[in-house]
């Protein structure tokens, strides 16, 4: 016996059939859509997309920071002005005659300025110890009896630090000639350096503060 199939039921067949081959073919082509697309990359940077400007040029290292709040832009301000005194002083009465403003003032000078400006408990400094480096190391050794001497060149990074969170970083440099052990060559240098490095962090203050009243006026911070 044969089944007649009607026009309905053949409609309804095919119908079944076109649906389930494009099920089918839509399957595999989001299959093959989602196998062509690329992984998604690893960001080892941040998305400074949002960034204002001067987020992004201290990020890249590319501006000075500026004080961290207005007490220190006031404490700097005295300081440069007790150090701009000093300097008068000196040459005023003679005894250094074209006395340098940032070059000439002794260390012990700067830190009892620093005391007056900032208090003593409201500043400190350190070594960075990981930046040292003997920039040259000389052995000299003699025919006759002398002794054997040495000489160092050394640089070491100093960081001085406000109370307030203002921080300023500088290279120091030292030098020690003709010293009878190598023990004694290295600390005659590194304290030369340390010394050195402390100086700059002070006169670099001066600079950030004069940099940041600058652009103040610029309208920079804006």
């Amino acid at each position: 016996m044969y089944l007649v199939e009607t026009a309905t039921q053949r409609f309804a067949r095919e119908r079944h059939e076109f649906l389930g081959r494009r099920s089918l073919e839509q399957r595999c082509c989001e299959d093959a859509v989602v196998e062509s697309e690329p992984p998604a990359p690893v960001q080892f940077f941040p998305d400074i997309s949002g960034w204002d400007i001067l987020e992004i040029q201290e990020w890249t290292g590319e501006v000075a920071l500026r004080p961290a709040s207005v007490w220190s832009v006031g404490a700097i301000n005295t300081f440069y002005h007790l150090l701009e005194r000093l300097s008068n002083d000196k040459q005023r009465f003679g005894n250094l005659r074209g006395f340098a403003l940032f070059t000439n003032a002794s260390i012990s000078s700067l830190i009892n300025i620093a005391n007056r400006s900032f208090g003593f408990d409201n500043w400190s400094s350190g070594l960075v110890e990981e930046s040292a480096r003997v920039v040259r190391y000389k052995k000299q050794e003699f025919d006759d009896e002398r002794e054997t001497r040495y000489g160092i060149e050394y640089s070491i990074e100093t960081r001085l630090m406000l109370a307030d969170g203002t921080v300023t970083c500088k290279t120091g440099y030292g030098v020690s000639q003709f010293m009878p052990s190598k023990a004694l060559a290295f600390s005659v240098a590194k304290k030369q350096a340390a010394t050195d490095g402390l100086k700059a962090c002070f006169y670099s203050l001066v600079a950030l503060l004069e940099e940041y009243e600058q652009k103040l006026v610029d309208g920079y911070y804006l």
